[in-house]
């Protein structure tokens, strides 16, 4: 019975986890600090009237005003201090500052109690009293315990000290008056206490689920662009794979018809690669490939694309610049990899081929230029830049409306690239 009456308690009350205690106290002494700065404030103010404008200038009351202000004061600075220098941990001196204000508003209106005239038979509650306890429960943000000790305080204070200031009141009634009001305002203030405490739980339910919606969201960014990287990188090389870079040439040439824009394409082969294969194994074949791609992805402009087209061979798509432009480029490329020793001291050299868009008119024809003009870098010699403007007048037969004849180029130039 009794474990079913603490659920419902419980469920009445919402429990705040362990972990998350810190957090809620210190938002509650935020909530509750703001409300001081906007009290205390108010009644500097309402002190300094009826100081000055209600009670006779020299007077006691005049002089308890006014030290009722300069208290209100106390807290309007240090309210405003709390402020804006929030605390990250709360000690027991936040915690009494906490409910201070509250506390020196009962007190206040305990002393007022004790010292207005009563008739024997009749004892009416003051109205700073109820003020203050209703007030404190709606105002601020106070725990159970800290509810119950206050206003069990109060009431206790009130009921023994008021026979006592007062000996000439016979009625007992008033005790009932200051319980009942007391277990009223104990009520409003769990109430109010609940809904914040429901608010907290509320939001960091939300909070957790958005954060593990968030987390959920980034692993799945974090798959697609693994995906993404799979169906568009070589595995090897990290450089673009062929499908990727097919995919950039046709929207390169669709830009480049549309705005009638020159683009470049660069075939570039390794000189021997499988005599590195065959005498150093296949692993430094790959490492190989690793060092080629690395050159190409430090070399080029940002506005350049290079891939891995196939085995061994590598492209690169050049925008906004003729065969005069890529030329350079190809050149410093070939120095920059002939100057690396790639295995056991031995250098690596690459043989290039160069075609420009606006010599073909589809990219079949462009690919193959570039493609023959590769094949005639190794024929000559390898290690060495070949552009399809130099190679019209050389020894592969070319066409000016399909381009490279395939078939006489394929009997003039020996199939072994390597």
């Amino acid at each position: 019975m009794s474990q079913k009456f603490a659920n419902q308690i419980q469920k009445f009350f919402p429990y705040v986890y362990r972990a998350y205690r810190k957090e809620f106290a210190l938002r509650k002494f935020h909530r509750n600090n703001v409300m001081i700065v906007v009290l205390s404030l108010f009644l500097f103010f309402e002190q300094l009237v009826y100081a000055f404008q209600v009670s006779a200038p020299g007077s006691n009351r005049q002089m308890v005003y006014v030290q009722s202000a300069l208290a209100m004061l106390f807290f309007v600075f240090l309210s405003l201090f709390y402020q804006f220098r929030k605390p990250q941990a709360l000690n027991y001196f936040h915690r009494f500052y906490e409910i201070s204000l509250c506390l020196v508003g009962m007190i206040v209106a305990l002393i007022r109690f004790m010292f207005i005239e009563y008739d024997s038979t009749v004892v009416h509650l003051p109205t700073i009293y109820i003020a203050v306890i209703y007030g404190s429960a709606v105002i601020f943000i106070f725990s159970l315990r800290q509810s119950f000790a206050l206003y069990s305080l109060l009431s206790l204070s009130t009921i023994i000290l008021l026979p006592r200031v007062h000996p000439e009141i016979v009625v007992s009634c008033y005790i009932w008056d200051i319980g009942s009001n007391s277990i009223i305002a104990f009520l409003v203030s769990a109430l109010h206490y609940r809904n914040f405490t429901k608010e907290f739980i509320s939001n960091k339910i939300i909070a957790d689920k958005n954060k593990t919606l968030l987390a959920k969201n980034k692993e799945i960014e974090r798959i697609n662009q693994e995906l993404q990287n799979q169906a568009e990188r070589d595995e090897l090389t990290g450089l673009f794979n062929r499908r990727k870079i097919n995919q950039l040439l046709r929207d390169l040439h669709k830009r480049a018809l549309r705005y009638e824009k020159d683009f470049a394409v660069i075939l570039l082969d390794i000189d021997y690669f499988k005599t590195i294969n065959d005498s150093f194994g296949h692993a430094t074949g790959d490492r190989v490939l690793k060092s080629i791609a690395n050159i190409l992805h430090g070399s080029l402009r940002e506005v350049d694309s290079c891939g891995r087209w196939g085995g061994e061979e590598f492209i690169v798509i050049c925008p906004d610049i003729d065969c005069s432009g890529a030329q350079p480029l190809a050149e410093r490329l070939r120095q920059a990899i002939g100057t690396c020793s790639f295995y056991e001291s031995q250098q690596v050299t690459a043989s290039f081929g160069i075609a420009c868009q606006s010599n073909y008119s589809t990219l079949t024809q462009l690919l193959n230029a570039a493609d023959m003009c590769l094949y005639e870098a190794k024929n000559k010699g390898r290690n060495r830049v070949i552009t399809d403007s130099a190679s019209r007048s050389l020894s592969f037969p070319f066409n000016n409306r399909t381009g490279w004849n395939i078939r006489a180029a394929a009997k003039t130039v020996p199939r072994d690239r390597h």
